[in-house]
C-alpha cells in the first residue's frame, strides 16, 4: 500500500521558463519520478537491509566461538547478499533518476537553441542571421574539447592499473601485478578511476571488493595488451573525427550560401528525434502515447489490449494528422511527423 501511494505521488507544476515545451515538461515530470522513487527506497528498503547487515555482524561478532558454517555466520552472509542485492538495485535508481535529470536538462538546453535560433530569425542582417550558426559552432568546439579531456582522463585511469616495466617486461615476482599496484589506491581512488575505465561496482561494499572490479575490468580488455590496442582506435577514431571536422569547417567557409534555415531545419530535425527517443525509452505504445499526451483509457498502468491500443492509435493519427499541423510552428510540424512515423512503425508490428 506504502508502494502505491508513493508511484501516485502528486508532483508541483513546471514552472520554470520553457512551460510551453512539451519535452521540458515531460522529462521535470520523469525526473521528479525517478526522484520519488529513489528517495523511497534509500529511507525504506536499504536502510532496513543496512540495519539488518549491521545486527547480523554485531551478532556474530559476539559468537566467535562458532565455526565458519555455524547459524550466525550463515545469517551474516544471507544479510550481506541481500545487502548487495539492495545496493544494485539503489545503483540502478541513481541511474535512472541521473538519466532523467539529464534528460531534463538536455530539453532545456535544446529549448534554448530553438528560442535563440526563432530570436535570430527575426534580425533583419546578414550578421545577425549568422550569430546562432556561429553560437552552435561554438557549442560543438566546446563540447569537444570536454570529450577530449575525458579521454585525457580515461587515459590516466588505465595507465595507472599497470605497474612499470623492466627491460624483460612485468617483475615476475609479483604474482598479480594488476591487483597489486590497486591495491595501493585509495577509497577515492578506486572508485573515481574504476568509473572512468567502465568498472562494474553495482555489489561492491568493501574495498576488496571495489579491487576485485577494477581487476575484472582490466582483464576483460586484455591487461595492458589490450588496453594499449583500445587506446590506439580510439586515438585513430577521434583524430578522424578532428579530420572530418576540419573539411566541414573548410568547406563551410569556403562557402557563401546562406545555410541558416537548412540548419535550423535541421536542429529541428534532431531535437524532435531526440524527443520521441525520450519519449520511447523502456516504452511500450501505451506508454508512448501517454507521454505524447494522447487519451488512452486506463493511462499508464491500464490493459495494453488490441482494442483500446487502436481506439488510442486512431486518436494520436488524428492528433498528429498534417492537415492539423498547418498553423502550428516549424517545430511542432517537425516533432508531429518524427511522432506519426514512430507510432505507425509500432502499430504495424502490433498488427
Amino acid at each position: 500500500q506504502q508502494q502505491q501511494q508513493q508511484q501516485h505521488v502528486q508532483h508541483p507544476p513546471y514552472t520554470g521558463e520553457y512551460q510551453d515545451d512539451m519535452s521540458v515538461v515531460t522529462s521535470y515530470v520523469q525526473m521528479l519520478d525517478a526522484l520519488a522513487k529513489l528517495k523511497y527506497f534509500e529511507a525504506n528498503e536499504l536502510e532496513e537491509a543496512t540495519m539488518r547487515y549491521e545486527d547480523a555482524s554485531r551478532q556474530y561478532s559476539k559468537k566467535t566461538y562458532q565455526s565458519a558454517q555455524g547459524p550466525a555466520f550463515i545469517t551474516l552472509q544471507q544479510m550481506k547478499t541481500n545487502l548487495q542485492t539492495m545496493s544494485f538495485k539503489h545503483a540502478q535508481l541513481k541511474m535512472e533518476y541521473s538519466e532523467s535529470s539529464r534528460a531534463h536538462k538536455l530539453a532545456i538546453k535544446r529549448a534554448a537553441v530553438t528560442a535563440a535560433a526563432a530570436a535570430a530569425a527575426t534580425q533583419s542582417t546578414n550578421l545577425h542571421q549568422q550569430t546562432p550558426a556561429r553560437k552552435r559552432r561554438e557549442a560543438a568546439a566546446a563540447e569537444e574539447s570536454k570529450d577530449e579531456k575525458k579521454w585525457v582522463e580515461e587515459k590516466s585511469a588505465w595507465d595507472a592499473c599497470f605497474v612499470a616495466e623492466n627491460e624483460n617486461g612485468v617483475d615476475e615476482s609479483i604474482i598479480d601485478p594488476h591487483r597489486d599496484t590497486i591495491s595501493g589506491w585509495s577509497i577515492r581512488d578506486l572508485k573515481h578511476r574504476g568509473a572512468l575505465i567502465g568498472a562494474d561496482f553495482s555489489s561492491a561494499i568493501e574495498k576488496s571488493e571495489y579491487i576485485d572490479a577494477i581487476v575484472r575490468r582490466v582483464t576483460a580488455v586484455g591487461g595492458k595488451t589490450g588496453w594499449l590496442r583500445l587506446k590506439r582506435q580510439k586515438d585513430a577514431s577521434l583524430e578522424s573525427k578532428k579530420r572530418q571536422r576540419e573539411k566541414l569547417k573548410a568547406y563551410q567557409d569556403s562557402t557563401a550560401i546562406d545555410i541558416e534555415a537548412e540548419s535550423n531545419t535541421r536542429l529541428l530535425q534532431h531535437q524532435a528525434h531526440k524527443t520521441v527517443e525520450q519519449w520511447s525509452h523502456r516504452a511500450d505504445l501505451r506508454l508512448f502515447l501517454v507521454r505524447c499526451g494522447v487519451a488512452v483509457e486506463g493511462g499508464e498502468r491500464g490493459r495494453s489490449d488490441k482494442q483500446t491500443l487502436q481506439k488510442a492509435y486512431k486518436r494520436a493519427m488524428l492528433k498528429f494528422h498534417p492537415d492539423r499541423q498547418r498553423t502550428k510552428t516549424e517545430r511542432d510540424r517537425v516533432l508531429a511527423a518524427e511522432v506519426t512515423k514512430f507510432i505507425t512503425q509500432a502499430w504495424a508490428q502490433l498488427k
